[in-house]
């Protein structure tokens, strides 16, 4: 996502792949998906800082990694705090993944100025 190569990007998701962004329903399909990477997802940069996995019992697997992004919205010294729920198909494709933005209504608030 970094290198904004959202057609290497979208290889990884299932043909029925899901994206929850922040604060909206779950888009379904490679093609909405690639769509939503390239109309909203241009210049960010992504921090993973540290992730945990753990198989589930009908063999896929649930990732969940926290850490920061930047986007050209905030300015490139303001860092929010993400954390990304990913659950992969057994082929370790992306079947679907959540986007939480980790901030108080505070940290929300300041934004807004």
């Amino acid at each position: 996502l970094n290198a904004n190569d959202f057609d290497a990007l979208i290889e990884l998701f299932t043909p029925d792949g899901a994206l929850q962004p922040p604060f909206r329903r779950p888009i379904v399909g490679k093609d909405n998906v690639l769509r939503f990477f390239r109309e909203e997802c241009q210049n960010l940069k992504l921090m993973p800082e540290r992730g945990i996995a753990e198989p589930t019992d009908d063999g896929f697997t649930q990732i969940k990694v926290t850490g920061k992004c930047q986007t050209p919205w905030f300015g490139g010294g303001v860092g929010m705090n993400i954390a990304w729920r990913f659950l992969l198909d057994p082929q370790d494709k992306i079947f679907f993944v959540a986007i939480d933005l980790l901030a108080s209504p505070k940290e929300l608030l300041k934004l807004a100025r």
